[in-house]
């Protein structure tokens, strides 16, 4: 059975189809009942879990470890592709590094804030041609 569930509103009934597209019928929300309607809302609630546990006895126990193993076992095995080159970080002399020394520039905290103060006023002068550019030509 497919059901029909309306994608984009609410819905107050469901159009129930086979897997060939015949309608079967249109599902609606079950009501409450008095105590015939109460005999009634047990004895489908009855027939539900009957249908259910048959339904549950149909289906195959599957043990999901076993099943990934014995799909495992189906498939090649996986050989690594042989090394392109081989780089070795061991040199001989006396300093054995697998990248080259780089000196870093050491600078005091002040040459760094002045640094910094210079670039904040190189940025700050471009933005203020920027906006007397706009300004001028509106």
């Amino acid at each position: 059975m497919i059901v029909h569930i309306p994608k984009y509103h609410g819905f107050a009934e469901l159009l129930v189809t086979d897997e060939r597209g015949n309608e079967i019928g249109v599902a609606v929300a079950d009501r409450a009942f008095d105590d015939r309607g109460a005999q009634e809302s047990s004895r489908r609630v009855s027939i539900r879990n009957k249908a259910l546990t048959t339904l549950a006895k149909s289906v195959p126990d599957i043990n999901v470890g076993a099943e990934l193993i014995a799909y495992d076992q189906k498939q090649v095995p996986v050989v690594p592709n042989e090394p392109g080159a081989i780089i070795s970080v061991a040199r001989p002399g006396p300093r054995q590094r697998a990248l080259p020394l780089v000196e870093i520039e050491r600078r005091s905290r002040p040459e760094q804030d002045e640094e910094l103060r210079r670039k904040n006023a190189e940025t700050s002068a471009i933005f203020a041609q920027m906006n007397e550019g706009r300004r001028g030509g509106s």
